[in-house]
């Protein structure tokens, strides 16, 4: 018996139609950002959903850090340039701190045109961020 394709529409709600996941080595660093004045950090991936309906799961981990004791990082996500979220992952109590991050956020982008979701950072308070070796996973789930 030959192998069937299952089709996209025939799938379940919640289903998961398509993983791309990337990870970027490296290291990201701002000195002295505001929460108004964010920097890429060159940590970026694209999907294009199969339905208009579908969600996008993102899922972006990596480490932060911040050179002053009195700092923090703060990091956002992007879709195609726009924030999507903001979130202070780490505020530190010793500038030699390195702490692991996740961050996750669900879209609806209503398209089956190319989206990229992408990572945005900026130091809190004082100091220069470092963000390092960053991991992007998209989800696309059936709507």
């Amino acid at each position: 018996m030959g192998l069937t394709k299952i089709r996209t529409a025939a799938m379940p709600t919640g289903s998961v139609l398509q993983v791309k996941s990337q990870s970027f080595s490296g290291i990201a660093s701002e000195t002295g950002k505001t929460s108004t004045s964010y920097g890429a950090t060159g940590a970026e991936l694209a999907i294009t959903p199969s339905s208009t309906s579908s969600k996008i799961q993102i899922m972006i981990s990596g480490a932060a850090q911040n050179g002053s004791s009195t700092g923090g990082c703060n990091a956002r996500i992007y879709k195609d340039g726009s924030q999507l979220t903001s979130t202070n992952i780490v505020q530190y109590a010793d500038s030699n701190d390195v702490s692991g991050f996740a961050l996750d956020f669900l879209d609806s982008p209503a398209t089956t045109s190319s989206v990229t979701y992408q990572l945005y950072y900026a130091a809190f308070s004082t100091g220069t961020a470092y963000i390092n070796f960053p991991t992007i996973t998209l989800m696309e789930i059936a709507g």
